[in-house]
Order: C-alpha cells, then structure tokens, then sequence
C-alpha cells in the first residue's frame, strides 16, 4: 500500500518548464554590516545554478561584494582588495568602474567594514533592475534585484 501511494507522488515523466519562466525567475543579492556586532554579511538566490563562484564575495574584518547581471568578479576580487587598503565602499566601486568595459551591464552592491555602502545597477540590465542603500539606523546594506516585479521590494 505505501509503496503504491509513494509511486502516485512521484512524477512520471520530466515537466516542462512554465512559459513565463523568464519573466518569473528573478537573481536578488544583499550585502550587509551590523553596526552593533561589525559583521558583515552577503547572501545570493538566482534562476542560474552555481552562483556562488561568481556574485558573492566577503572577507572577514573587510567586506562584502554582490556582483551580478553581467557578472564582474573584479568587483569581488579587486573590491575586496582595495576595502582591505583602506577604501572606502563607494570609492573602492568608483575606482573598478573606470576600468570596467561595461558598466551599463552589470549590478554590483558594497559594503566595508566601516559600514559604508555602494550601489550600482547600470542601464543595459534587464527590466526589472534596482539597487537601494540603507542608512545607519537600519545598519548598512546594499541590495540587489534583477527581474523583480514591482518597484517597491
């Protein structure tokens, strides 16, 4: 009996994805600091397997990085690098971006280990796209959004 109940659970065949999937999968980051303990925080859900090699980045005592849309892991690798010489969220993502050969592409939030925070969601991204920065009283954070309906998250 139980073994006849379980098959009736279990799928028979491979389903199709829903048609709207692109328009219902979504990529959303946050990177944050605590104000009261110094720590520091990142954390990633996406459509695409395997995001962990590339959108989240942090060191203890230094950062935090969430880079994503058109991933740029130099703003993980060489953001982390600069908040580590003294850098500041927003001038260590200032200084990346002059060399970044596309911006309007990519979405990267920041957060030093002083509590300063960046955001940058550039234009070529896909609809719907945003970034927000929290002030003190909420601790510093950066969030990130990518095909997120509504513009109220």
């Amino acid at each position: 009996m139980l073994l006849f109940s379980l098959l009736q659970i279990l799928p028979q065949s491979p389903q199709p994805p829903p048609s709207d999937f692109l328009k219902r999968a979504h990529t959303y980051s946050i990177v944050a600091y605590d104000s009261a303990t110094g720590d520091l925080g990142i954390a990633v859900q996406s459509k695409f397997p395997n995001v962990g090699g590339l959108v989240p980045w942090a060191r203890a005592g230094v950062g935090a990085v969430a880079t994503q849309a058109l991933s740029n892991t130099d703003y993980g690798e060489k953001g982390l690098e600069l908040l580590a010489r003294g850098a500041t969220a927003p001038e260590a993502m200032r200084i990346i971006m002059r060399t970044d050969p596309q911006p309007s592409q990519r979405q990267v939030g920041m957060v030093d280990a002083r509590g300063n925070a960046a955001s940058w969601t550039g234009d070529s991204t896909f609809d719907w796209a945003a970034g927000r920065t929290g002030g003190p009283a909420a601790g510093q954070m950066g969030r990130k959004g990518q095909l997120i309906v509504g513009h109220g998250y």
